[in-house]
C-alpha cells in the first residue's frame, strides 16, 4: 500500500472517472500494520473490492517491470 499511495500522491498513477471505483476508494480506511498499512472497509455494508483490485494490479505491474517486462526484446518488440 505504501508504494501505491506514494504513486497516487506523485500523480504517477490515476484512473479514468468511474463512479464505482471512486465509491470503493472512498469506502476504504487505512489500517496500520507492523510494516506499512492495508485498507479495510469503513463499515460492513461498504464494498472496496475495486480499490483492492487497483492496488493489486499496480503492484503486479511494478513487479513485472522490475523483472524486466519492459525490456526490449530481439527484433524491436517490447514485452509486457
Amino acid at each position: 500500500m505504501d508504494n501505491f499511495t506514494e504513486a497516487v500522491l506523485a500523480k504517477r498513477v490515476g484512473y479514468a472517472p468511474d463512479k464505482s471505483l471512486s465509491r470503493h476508494i472512498l469506502n476504504c480506511q487505512r489500517e496500520p500494520l507492523t510494516e506499512g498499512y492495508t485498507i479495510r472497509r469503513a463499515t460492513k455494508n461498504q464494498q472496496i473490492s475495486a480499490a483492492q483490485a487497483a492496488v493489486l494490479a499496480w503492484e503486479a505491474a511494478q513487479l513485472s517491470i522490475e523483472a524486466g517486462a519492459l525490456k526490449e526484446e530481439v527484433g524491436g518488440l517490447y514485452g509486457w
